[in-house]
Protein backbone atom coordinates (compact mmCIF):
# COMPACT_ATOMS: atom_id res chain seq x y z
CA UNK A 1 0.00 0.00 0.00
CA UNK A 2 2.91 2.62 0.66
CA UNK A 3 4.41 1.80 -2.48
CA UNK A 4 1.02 2.22 -4.37
CA UNK A 5 0.85 5.83 -2.58
CA UNK A 6 4.68 6.82 -3.03
CA UNK A 7 4.29 5.89 -6.80
CA UNK A 8 1.06 8.15 -7.21
CA UNK A 9 2.54 10.69 -5.42
CA UNK A 10 5.79 10.35 -7.48
CA UNK A 11 3.62 10.83 -10.81
CA UNK A 12 2.09 13.65 -10.08
CA UNK A 13 5.33 15.73 -8.84
CA UNK A 14 6.35 14.57 -12.07
CA UNK A 15 2.82 15.92 -14.44
CA UNK A 16 3.56 19.60 -11.98
CA UNK A 17 6.92 19.81 -13.13
CA UNK A 18 5.97 19.19 -16.94
CA UNK A 19 3.59 21.90 -16.47
CA UNK A 20 5.46 24.70 -15.41
CA UNK A 21 7.95 23.79 -18.24
CA UNK A 22 4.85 24.48 -21.19
CA UNK A 23 4.01 27.71 -19.20
CA UNK A 24 7.28 29.37 -19.20
CA UNK A 25 8.25 28.30 -23.10
CA UNK A 26 5.01 28.66 -24.66
CA UNK A 27 2.61 31.39 -23.41
CA UNK A 28 4.25 35.15 -24.83
CA UNK A 29 3.90 38.15 -22.55
CA UNK A 30 1.47 40.16 -23.08
CA UNK A 31 2.98 43.18 -22.84
CA UNK A 32 5.43 42.76 -25.19
CA UNK A 33 2.05 41.58 -28.24
CA UNK A 34 0.75 45.14 -27.34
CA UNK A 35 4.07 46.79 -28.28
CA UNK A 36 4.87 45.22 -31.32
CA UNK A 37 1.03 45.85 -32.87
CA UNK A 38 1.64 49.60 -31.54
CA UNK A 39 5.08 49.48 -33.44
CA UNK A 40 3.40 47.88 -36.77
CA UNK A 41 0.47 50.50 -36.20
CA UNK A 42 2.60 53.46 -36.38
CA UNK A 43 4.48 52.47 -39.23
CA UNK A 44 1.60 51.79 -41.47
CA UNK A 45 0.51 55.63 -40.10
CA UNK A 46 3.37 57.15 -41.01
CA UNK A 47 3.55 55.90 -44.44
CA UNK A 48 -0.24 56.64 -45.07
CA UNK A 49 -0.37 59.94 -43.71
CA UNK A 50 0.73 63.25 -46.06
CA UNK A 51 3.56 64.47 -44.52
CA UNK A 52 3.57 68.62 -43.44
CA UNK A 53 5.40 70.95 -46.06
CA UNK A 54 8.25 72.14 -46.54
CA UNK A 55 7.97 75.54 -45.88
CA UNK A 56 11.70 75.70 -47.64
CA UNK A 57 10.13 73.90 -51.02
CA UNK A 58 9.69 75.46 -54.04
CA UNK A 59 6.18 74.05 -53.67
CA UNK A 60 5.39 75.96 -50.67
CA UNK A 61 2.47 78.06 -50.58
CA UNK A 62 3.61 80.44 -48.06
CA UNK A 63 6.19 81.81 -49.77
CA UNK A 64 5.94 84.42 -52.41
CA UNK A 65 8.53 86.36 -54.70
CA UNK A 66 8.78 90.23 -54.43
CA UNK A 67 9.43 92.38 -57.43
CA UNK A 68 13.09 93.88 -57.69
CA UNK A 69 12.48 97.11 -58.79
CA UNK A 70 9.12 98.03 -57.39
CA UNK A 71 7.98 98.75 -60.98
CA UNK A 72 5.07 96.46 -61.08
CA UNK A 73 2.20 98.96 -59.98
CA UNK A 74 3.53 101.28 -62.93
CA UNK A 75 0.82 99.96 -65.95
CA UNK A 76 3.50 101.22 -68.85
CA UNK A 77 1.16 100.42 -71.53
CA UNK A 78 -1.30 102.49 -70.35
CA UNK A 79 0.95 105.48 -70.27
CA UNK A 80 3.18 105.36 -73.38
CA UNK A 81 -0.51 105.22 -75.05
CA UNK A 82 -0.77 108.84 -72.99
CA UNK A 83 2.17 111.32 -73.97
CA UNK A 84 1.82 114.96 -74.08
CA UNK A 85 4.26 116.97 -75.98
CA UNK A 86 3.07 120.56 -76.62
CA UNK A 87 -0.35 120.48 -75.80
CA UNK A 88 -0.84 117.32 -78.56
CA UNK A 89 -1.67 113.84 -77.14
CA UNK A 90 0.87 111.32 -78.52
CA UNK A 91 0.67 107.46 -78.46
CA UNK A 92 3.62 105.01 -79.17
CA UNK A 93 4.32 104.01 -81.99
CA UNK A 94 2.84 106.13 -83.95
CA UNK A 95 3.86 108.49 -87.05
CA UNK A 96 5.27 111.93 -87.20
CA UNK A 97 1.86 112.70 -88.54
CA UNK A 98 0.54 112.11 -85.37
CA UNK A 99 2.39 114.42 -83.16
CA UNK A 100 0.87 117.65 -84.96
CA UNK A 101 1.57 120.48 -87.98
CA UNK A 102 4.03 121.91 -85.57
CA UNK A 103 6.33 118.94 -85.76
CA UNK A 104 8.70 117.45 -88.29
CA UNK A 105 11.25 115.17 -88.98
CA UNK A 106 14.62 115.87 -90.16
CA UNK A 107 15.05 114.76 -93.28
CA UNK A 108 18.98 115.83 -93.71
CA UNK A 109 19.68 113.81 -90.40
CA UNK A 110 19.16 109.80 -91.00
CA UNK A 111 21.46 107.74 -88.88
CA UNK A 112 21.01 103.81 -88.95
CA UNK A 113 21.40 101.99 -85.72
CA UNK A 114 23.72 99.65 -86.16
CA UNK A 115 21.86 96.59 -88.26
CA UNK A 116 18.31 96.79 -86.51
CA UNK A 117 16.90 98.39 -89.66
CA UNK A 118 15.79 101.56 -87.63
CA UNK A 119 16.93 104.59 -88.52
CA UNK A 120 17.60 108.13 -85.81
CA UNK A 121 16.39 111.20 -86.90
CA UNK A 122 16.06 114.76 -84.98
CA UNK A 123 12.30 115.39 -83.76
CA UNK A 124 11.63 119.09 -84.91
CA UNK A 125 9.15 122.04 -82.83
CA UNK A 126 8.36 124.54 -84.93
CA UNK A 127 11.48 123.98 -86.96
CA UNK A 128 13.70 123.69 -83.91
CA UNK A 129 15.34 120.49 -82.37
CA UNK A 130 13.67 118.82 -78.97
CA UNK A 131 15.37 115.56 -79.18
CA UNK A 132 15.46 112.39 -81.24
CA UNK A 133 13.40 109.71 -82.82
CA UNK A 134 14.16 106.08 -83.49
CA UNK A 135 12.17 105.40 -86.77
CA UNK A 136 11.23 101.48 -86.95
CA UNK A 137 11.89 99.21 -90.45
CA UNK A 138 13.57 102.21 -92.02
CA UNK A 139 15.89 102.34 -94.33
CA UNK A 140 18.55 105.21 -95.25
CA UNK A 141 16.91 107.13 -98.22
CA UNK A 142 13.56 106.10 -97.56
CA UNK A 143 10.52 108.76 -96.56
CA UNK A 144 9.75 108.82 -93.20
CA UNK A 145 6.21 109.86 -93.36
CA UNK A 146 4.83 106.15 -93.10
CA UNK A 147 6.82 104.64 -90.30
CA UNK A 148 6.41 104.27 -87.20
CA UNK A 149 8.36 105.87 -84.14
CA UNK A 150 8.92 103.42 -81.37
CA UNK A 151 11.25 105.93 -79.17
CA UNK A 152 10.93 109.83 -78.44
CA UNK A 153 14.20 111.24 -76.62
CA UNK A 154 13.70 114.50 -75.93
CA UNK A 155 15.70 117.73 -74.60
CA UNK A 156 19.36 118.10 -73.84
CA UNK A 157 18.79 120.59 -70.68
CA UNK A 158 19.40 124.08 -72.47
CA UNK A 159 17.03 125.82 -70.87
CA UNK A 160 17.95 124.88 -67.37
CA UNK A 161 21.26 126.46 -67.50
CA UNK A 162 21.23 130.56 -67.27
CA UNK A 163 22.51 132.30 -70.18
CA UNK A 164 23.15 135.45 -72.20
CA UNK A 165 20.56 136.74 -74.47
CA UNK A 166 23.34 136.28 -77.36
CA UNK A 167 24.55 132.63 -75.96
CA UNK A 168 20.36 131.90 -76.60
CA UNK A 169 20.57 133.28 -80.23
CA UNK A 170 23.93 131.24 -80.83
CA UNK A 171 22.16 128.18 -79.46
CA UNK A 172 19.43 128.64 -81.97
CA UNK A 173 21.56 129.75 -84.81
CA UNK A 174 22.49 125.47 -84.28
CA UNK A 175 18.80 124.67 -84.29
CA UNK A 176 18.09 123.95 -80.80
CA UNK A 177 15.18 124.62 -79.48
CA UNK A 178 15.66 127.39 -76.40
CA UNK A 179 12.41 127.24 -74.48
CA UNK A 180 10.97 124.64 -71.72
CA UNK A 181 9.77 121.96 -73.32
CA UNK A 182 6.17 120.95 -72.47
CA UNK A 183 5.74 117.54 -71.63
CA UNK A 184 4.03 115.57 -69.73
CA UNK A 185 4.55 111.67 -69.46
CA UNK A 186 2.41 109.61 -66.50
CA UNK A 187 2.43 113.48 -64.30
CA UNK A 188 6.19 113.83 -65.09
CA UNK A 189 7.41 116.56 -66.77
CA UNK A 190 11.16 118.54 -67.01
CA UNK A 191 10.52 120.31 -63.82
CA UNK A 192 10.32 116.43 -62.06
CA UNK A 193 12.89 115.94 -59.18
CA UNK A 194 14.46 112.24 -58.87
CA UNK A 195 12.10 111.92 -55.79
CA UNK A 196 8.98 111.99 -57.87
CA UNK A 197 10.12 110.27 -60.93
CA UNK A 198 10.58 107.24 -57.80
CA UNK A 199 7.31 108.00 -56.97
CA UNK A 200 5.68 107.25 -60.23
CA UNK A 201 7.67 104.42 -61.46
CA UNK A 202 9.24 102.87 -58.82
CA UNK A 203 12.95 102.12 -57.80
CA UNK A 204 14.99 101.97 -61.34
CA UNK A 205 16.53 99.06 -62.63
CA UNK A 206 19.79 100.74 -63.21
CA UNK A 207 21.88 104.18 -63.02
CA UNK A 208 24.56 105.64 -64.73
CA UNK A 209 27.19 108.51 -63.88
CA UNK A 210 27.74 110.88 -66.35
CA UNK A 211 29.29 114.36 -66.57
CA UNK A 212 26.35 116.65 -66.54
CA UNK A 213 24.65 114.43 -64.64
CA UNK A 214 23.09 110.73 -63.75
CA UNK A 215 20.87 108.57 -65.66
CA UNK A 216 17.74 106.46 -63.98
CA UNK A 217 16.89 103.13 -66.56
CA UNK A 218 13.37 101.68 -65.68
CA UNK A 219 12.81 98.38 -67.70
CA UNK A 220 9.76 96.78 -68.36
CA UNK A 221 8.01 93.95 -71.00
CA UNK A 222 7.54 96.26 -73.90
CA UNK A 223 9.71 98.75 -73.63
CA UNK A 224 11.92 101.26 -71.41
CA UNK A 225 12.40 104.85 -69.88
CA UNK A 226 15.35 106.62 -69.50
CA UNK A 227 15.62 109.47 -67.02
CA UNK A 228 18.82 112.10 -67.24
CA UNK A 229 19.26 114.61 -64.27
CA UNK A 230 20.98 117.40 -63.58
CA UNK A 231 23.39 116.99 -60.77
CA UNK A 232 23.16 120.93 -59.58
CA UNK A 233 19.38 120.95 -59.62
CA UNK A 234 18.44 117.35 -59.70
CA UNK A 235 15.96 118.15 -62.65
CA UNK A 236 15.41 116.49 -66.17
CA UNK A 237 17.64 116.98 -68.63
CA UNK A 238 16.17 114.03 -71.04
CA UNK A 239 13.61 112.33 -71.08
CA UNK A 240 13.48 109.06 -73.67
CA UNK A 241 10.52 106.37 -73.34
CA UNK A 242 11.29 103.15 -75.89
CA UNK A 243 8.48 100.74 -76.78
CA UNK A 244 9.56 97.48 -77.82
Amino acid sequence: MKKIFAFVLALSMLCAMTGCDKNEGGISNPDSSNNSESSTSSVEDSLSSPSAPDPSSEESTGSTSEPATGQAEFDFDEAVKNITLFGNKISLPCTIADFGEDFSLDEDVQRPIGDTGNMLSNLLYQGFKIGTVIIKDCREGERFDNKEIVEIDLGFGSYIYPYTEAEKLAFERMGNYTGKIEHNFAGLSFDSTEKEAETVLGKPASSFDWSDGYELTYEFDNGHIDIRFDYQNNKILRFTVSVW
